[in-house]
């Protein structure tokens, strides 16, 4: 049996070996929730603009792309 083909069904039989979410994000290389820097990337956004200003802007910005090709 070639190396791939071992490899290959090796990767199929860990598919359905079922984990617990530590052992799950450990292996994707997750760690736990930082609020603080969630709160940083919402920062990009005037607090006094509504989500309705929000979804228009982003709605003109995607028309203006498609625009230019």
């Amino acid at each position: 049996m070639a190396k791939q083909e071992i490899e290959s069904s090796k990767n199929a039989d860990d598919f359905y070996t079922v984990l617990d979410v530590e052992t799950l994000a450990k292996q994707q290389g997750v760690g736990p929730f930082n609020f603080a820097v969630a709160r940083q990337l919402g920062k990009f956004w005037p607090e006094d603009e509504s989500i309705d200003e929000f979804i228009a802007t982003v709605r003109q910005w995607r028309d203006e792309e498609g625009e230019e090709e």
